[in-house]
């Protein structure tokens, strides 16, 4: 009766198998025009949302900056935060760091999104398009952190220096 068992199971088990992979091959579709079979009275060719730019892409991002990284990283990107500070068995870096700074834009919205090292990863907390936001700020951030004052245009020179020490 095992014997049985043994060269049947193998037999039902491959016989359940679909070897078309017609399911991959027909996926259902929607055609432009048509109503969208999952959203009622909804169409299949909906235009996409509008993607942020500009100011509103760098303001969305420095909002998600305060509320995910800044608790770590600083308001500034600094690594200098309460968090930090309590943080003794690696602290977070300055986001400033020449090493940091070189990294292409991919990789830091790949750091957002899977995490690095003691840092876990956001890719549920921020969608793609709020970690693009984020990566645009930093870079915003690190610009103006490590910008040289003779560099800034006249008229900038002299704000800047009435908030200098």
């Amino acid at each position: 009766m095992k014997r049985a068992w043994l060269v049947l199971a193998p037999i039902v088990a491959l016989a359940a198998c679909d070897w078309e992979l017609h399911r991959m091959n027909d996926q259902p579709r929607c055609e432009p025009m048509e109503v969208n079979p999952a959203v009622p009275g909804d169409h299949c060719d909906r235009p996409p949302p509008p993607r942020l730019s500009g100011r509103a892409l760098i303001a969305r991002g420095g909002d998600r900056f305060a509320r995910f990284c800044a608790t770590c990283h600083g308001e500034l990107g600094t690594g200098q935060s309460q968090v930090a500070e309590n943080m003794t068995l690696r602290p977070p870096p300055s986001l400033h760091e020449p090493r940091i700074v070189a990294l292409p834009d991919e990789r830091i919205e790949r750091t957002i999104r899977e995490g690095y090292g003691l840092m876990p990863g956001y890719r549920y907390e921020l969608p793609a398009e709020d970690r693009r936001a984020v990566v645009e700020f930093l870079r915003v951030l690190q610009l103006s952190q490590d910008v040289q004052l003779d560099r800034l245009p006249p008229h900038l020179q002299q704000e800047a220096r009435r908030w200098l020490p």
